[in-house]
């Protein structure tokens, strides 16, 4: 797993600089060299930066703007909030597989209250950051396994969402925020566990995306919300 330090390059930004690399266990650095990645903290927020290649990346997680603030925008017409439609609003979605929270925030913003697990610290305090610059309350991530987090929850969620990163193409064309994630973690890790324990822990049911050509997870009954390039695979308790 890579382990990004923290860039500061702005006075300013040291005290937040020196309590992310106290935080995450890495180096404080004030200039970018060939062949690192960051975490780069910055009037902005936090952003990723990695000079690993040419063109450089950075990526700079936002809900309000830019290509996901605009997705979320149209949130309601989403096929992810036809699969959830049923949630009472008491209740709670757990998603185990938060990645860069898009699909979470999503949902959050028609409503619905999530708690959310993530074991990378960095992707950890990057949606951190991108929530509170956006005031998103409805959405409670905590640091760990999923199936930890799963296991210590009071109350059991209503539903179980999972999206795992199978088959994911890492080429030219892949969105900026896949392409962190490819860098960040591991994507090859085994889900059936996972699977499993979404459905012992979710009240109702687990809804799980996959690649619209991909097989089922399971050989569980279950019904799909297809679309052209994906689907939403849905398990009934």
């Amino acid at each position: 797993m890579l382990k990004p330090s923290i860039l500061v390059i702005e006075d300013e930004y040291m005290p937040l600089g020196e309590s992310l690399a106290s935080r995450l266990q890495v180096g404080l650095v004030r200039e970018a060299a060939t062949g690192n990645t960051y975490i780069l903290a910055s009037r902005d927020g936090l952003s990723f930066v990695s000079h690993l290649t040419k063109p450089h990346l950075k990526m700079h997680l936002n809900y309000l703007s830019g290509r996901i603030g605009y997705r979320l925008m149209q949130s309601n017409k989403e096929p992810i909030v036809k699969a959830f439609q049923d949630v009472p609003s008491e209740e709670y979605i757990f998603d185990a597989t938060l990645g860069f929270a898009e699909d979470s925030v999503r949902l959050a913003r028609i409503g619905h209250n999530i708690i959310a697990a993530e074991k990378n610290p960095f992707v950890f305090v990057l949606v951190e950051d991108a929530l509170k610059r956006a005031d998103i309350k409805n959405i409670d991530v905590r640091a760990g396994e999923a199936q930890k987090v799963l296991s210590d929850l009071d109350k059991k969620p209503f539903a179980v969402y999972l999206d795992p990163m199978f088959g994911i193409e890492k080429s030219a064309k892949t969105k900026k925020e896949m392409q962190v994630l490819q860098l960040l973690t591991d994507s090859n890790e085994s889900t059936s566990d996972l699977f499993d324990a979404a459905m012992s822990a979710a009240t109702h049911k687990v809804v799980v995306k996959r690649d619209v050509k991909a097989k089922p997870i399971s050989d569980l009954k279950h019904q799909s919300i297809v679309t052209k390039t994906i689907r939403f695979d849905i398990y009934r308790k």
